[in-house]
């Protein structure tokens, strides 16, 4: 067996050809094949249609064992790792936490470059080889290219490398923003040295934005003019077809008969006015539209209140710091859920309602454009 093959008996190569789905792992076979990477009972097993949707549609343990079976002897090389291993990253959210860098780049030089995943594999890896052993792939998925590279410090080529060495870059098409995964402190140099040549940056600037699924960072970060209250002017986006003519409105007795809700079986009925409520939705929809907003974790505010008292003298004072930090699922869907519910009221402050189109985890005082001490690196929320 070569040297930097990985053996088909580790338990953690089982684990990373286990997570993916069966059509996931099918399509992956399907590039090997075209690679000559792909053993004798698989291609047998590709080239025969019946055994093969029998294989793939059926339990997946016998599949998976099957391929690792093909594989037993032969084992798998460094590039078919980063096929399993980027295959699954981008298509799993949650299972890292991502942060965000931001290319500074000349206007005409976005022009020049070649988003071509081949180049940029290529000049990644040409940097990083003068300071470490490595492997790296690049693919492209959608409108982003997706950058696996490995290091291979203290373990042998034979061997996955563990998470703290793999490091996932996301370039985003036409763009100035990269997305990464976290790495140790003593590769940054080199990383930061790699994406400056490949993007042909002056210079790359941590953004404040991080979180634990790609997805909504991308759409937070390409579609800024088309979130929240803008969101109405896209295309197929909006529910309400203006050809249609509007129903009659109803009698504001029976509107008000409908909205009638129990706070507790035993005690008394509280109505709660039609009006107020249709107020409330219009608040929401002009500063948030209708349409879903991109996930945003969390979000750090920190402020500063000048603290006074007339016995102080102007030289006495002293401002009053505080940090908050809001958490949940999506901050910006439940911003819009308290003003749909009455508990806060119109209009929110900008820094809040504009959260969608800044795309940014914190701020101060309010002021969106100036992010807080700290934010330079951003760091996603403990478990």
């Amino acid at each position: 067996m070569n040297a930097s093959v990985v053996s088909a008996d580790l338990p953690t190569l089982r684990r990373m050809v286990n997570r993916l789905t069966p059509d996931e792992l099918l399509s992956t076979l399907l590039a090997w094949s075209d690679l000559g990477l792909l053993p004798g009972p698989l291609a047998e097993l590709l080239d025969s249609e019946e055994n093969l949707e029998e294989t793939v549609y059926g339990p997946k343990r016998r599949f998976v064992n099957l391929v690792l079976l093909a594989y037993k002897g032969i084992g798998f090389t460094p590039l078919q790792i980063a096929h399993l291993d980027i295959k699954h990253a981008s298509r799993a959210e949650g299972t890292r936490n991502w942060q965000t860098l931001r290319l500074v780049r000349e206007n005409d030089v976005m022009g020049q470059i070649r988003h071509d995943e081949a180049k940029i594999e290529k000049s990644i890896s040409a940097c990083v080889a003068a300071y470490y052993e490595h492997h790296c792939y690049a693919a492209h998925f959608g409108n982003t290219i997706w950058v696996r590279l490995a290091i291979y410090e203290g373990i042998r080529k034979n061997d996955v490398p563990a998470t703290a060495s793999t490091i996932f870059l996301v370039y985003i098409l036409h763009s100035n923003y990269l997305l990464y995964t976290k790495y140790k402190p003593e590769y940054e140099a080199v990383i930061m040295e790699a994406l400056q040549r490949t993007f042909k940056a002056k210079g790359i600037e941590p953004h404040s934005l991080a979180g634990k699924g790609h997805a909504p960072l991308i759409e937070l970060l390409t579609q800024k003019d088309a979130q929240g209250p803008y969101s109405k002017y896209r295309l197929g986006q909006v529910d309400i077809n203006p050809l249609i003519h509007p129903s009659k409105k109803r009698m504001e007795g029976e509107l008000s008969r409908l909205w009638l809700c129990y706070v507790q079986p035993k005690e008394p009925i509280v109505p709660e006015d039609a009006m107020v409520i249709d107020e409330r939705e219009n608040a929401v929809d002009e500063q948030f539209g209708r349409n879903s907003l991109p996930a945003l974790p969390y979000v750090d505010y920190a402020a500063s209140f000048p603290l006074y008292h007339r016995d102080m003298r102007e030289s006495e004072t002293t401002p009053l710091s505080i940090r908050v930090r809001i958490e949940g699922p999506n901050v910006i869907d439940g911003l819009r859920s308290l003003l749909a519910a009455g508990l806060a009221v119109p209009p929110l402050p900008n820094f809040l309602a504009e959260l969608h189109s800044t795309a940014i985890n914190s701020f101060r005082d309010g002021d969106l454009s100036a992010p807080q001490p700290g934010a330079e690196t951003p760091v996603p929320p403990q478990e």
